[in-house]
Parts: structure tokens; C-alpha cells; sequence
């Protein structure tokens, strides 16, 4: 069975809340690993809201043609968000490689989240086709268009911002609290905090946004929903087949063929494009 949407942003979500349930003053050394998975978290949100086409955007971008309303919302907060990975990017590289502490609970549950969000992204893009000449992006199933309604890209939203307000608050308590570590430099523990500021920032943006505008149940149900553009295992007819296995054969059959339907469809209007 194909893995669902919902599958890895419940996942991620969990993660979320166990590593930021630690309230414990983090020892020397670890800080620097907590850092690190932070970095690649916020890197993997920030990027969710960066495949999102909004108004004023040159660019075609996989998840559809803009959300459903807030829109200068949602720039203010994919700027401070991409400034708050920036920024965390920055205090990362300026740490030493020494007790990294990246089996400390709360590094571990943030790199499993930030894993789990790697995934959901890449099954999204799963469904459309990008053509490097030209850097379009196409449909490649008929899940595409529903990825990018306006239902489905509110609740995206909406648990982007949710995910950022718990982070938020817990990394700057944590810039604020924990001692002086010997593994991160004073300048990266200031940088430290500032991306958290970033952070609050872009959550508060969208935390309102879904206040003011709570994204449809539908949207929420369809976002889980959404598997990953594979073609179903081929399953071989047996003389011990009964009728309901045979009916579940036929439904896989046709799944295959608009698999390798919409697959030849872009092969072929790549090949006019790069032809012509």
C-alpha cells in the first residue's frame, strides 16, 4: 500500500511535541546538537511554504496557483521563516563538530520530524514533473490539482503554522536559558535566538491567518489522504483467484495503466518541447 500524506506529517507532528516537552536546562554540548536538527527542520518548513505559488511570484511552483485568501499573510511568513533558516543556518555552521549531542532525546526527536516532513515533501512532489530546461512544473497524476485547491493548500498552511508556534517559544526559552556551552561560539548562541524571533514571526503570521480563516475539515482530510504517485504492484492472476480478487485485480490494472498513461504523456511533451 502506498504511503499517505497524513502518514508523515503525524509523525512529524509528534516529534515535534516530545522534543519540545523538554524543559530541562540542556547540558554543554548538547545545545549544538539540538542546533543542527533545528537547522534542518525549519530548512524543510521553509521550503514547504517556498513550493507554495503565490501572488507575485515569477516562478512556477508545484503546489498550484495561490491559496485561498491571506495571501500577503502567507509572504510575510515565508520571508521570516526563510530568514529564520538563514539565520539558524549560520549559528549551525559556526559550531564545532565536538559532543554534537545528537542522540540527546530532544536532537533525536527533531531529526526524526524534520525526516518525516523530507518524505511528506517529496511524496507532494511525487505528483507533478519538473523539466529542468525550463524549470515548469507539470501534472503527473490526477491528485495534482487537488494538491493545489485552495482547501488543501489552507490546511498545509495552517499545520505549517502549527508546527512553527511550538517550535518558536521553545527555542527561544532555550537561547535564553541554557548555559554557556564550549562546542557553540557566543556570536552563534545570539544568532541562536534571533532565528527563533524569525520564527514566532512567521508563526504568528499564520497562526492568525487560520484564526481569522480555519482551513475547511475537507481540506484536512484530503491533505491526509494523499498518497504517493506510485503504480501499484503487479499482482499476477492465479487459478486460485476468486471474484472479489479478481475485481481488486481489475481496479489495480487500471490504476497501472493511468500511471503509465500520465508518465507517457510527460515523456512525450518533453520530447516535443526539446525536439522543437
Amino acid at each position: 500500500m502506498a504511503p499517505h500524506f497524513g502518514d508523515f506529517l503525524t509523525q512529524a507532528q509528534g516529534h515535534v511535541t516530545a522534543a519540545v516537552s523538554v524543559q530541562e536546562e540542556l547540558p554543554a554540548g548538547v545545545r549544538s546538537g539540538v542546533i543542527r536538527e533545528l537547522d534542518r527542520l525549519v530548512t524543510i518548513l521553509a521550503r514547504y511554504l517556498g513550493d507554495m505559488a503565490l501572488a507575485g511570484d515569477f516562478q512556477q511552483r508545484p503546489y498550484g496557483e495561490g491559496p485561498a485568501g491571506g495571501t500577503r499573510a502567507v509572504l510575510d511568513a515565508r520571508i521570516a521563516l526563510r530568514r529564520s533558516a538563514q539565520v539558524l543556518h549560520r549559528a549551525s555552521d559556526s559550531m564545532s563538530d565536538r559532543d554534537a549531542g545528537d542522540f540527546h532525546p530532544a536532537a533525536w526527536h527533531l531529526a526524526r520530524a524534520a525526516a518525516q516532513l523530507a518524505a511528506g515533501r517529496d511524496l507532494l512532489h511525487s505528483h507533478f514533473s519538473n523539466d529542468p530546461s525550463t524549470g515548469a512544473w507539470t501534472r503527473t497524476s490526477t491528485w495534482a490539482k487537488v494538491i493545489h485547491s485552495p482547501q488543501v493548500t489552507d490546511t498545509l498552511l495552517s499545520e505549517i503554522g502549527g508546527l512553527a508556534a511550538k517550535l518558536a517559544p521553545w527555542m527561544v526559552r532555550l537561547s535564553l536559558e541554557s548555559p554557556p556551552d564550549s562546542a557553540m561560539p557566543p556570536a552563534a548562541g545570539l544568532t541562536f535566538h534571533d532565528s527563533g524571533r524569525w520564527l514566532w514571526a512567521a508563526a504568528l503570521k499564520l497562526e492568525t491567518r487560520r484564526h481569522q480563516s480555519p482551513p475547511a475539515e475537507e481540506g484536512r482530510l484530503v491533505l491526509a489522504a494523499i498518497p504517493a504517485n506510485l503504480p501499484p504492484a503487479y499482482r499476477p492472476l492465479t487459478e486460485e483467484i476468486t471474484v472479489p480478487g479478481l475485481c481488486e485485480s481489475v481496479i489495480t490494472t487500471a490504476a497501472r495503466l493511468q500511471y503509465g498513461a500520465a508518465a507517457a504523456a510527460v515523456r512525450l511533451a518533453h520530447d516535443y518541447l526539446t525536439a522543437g
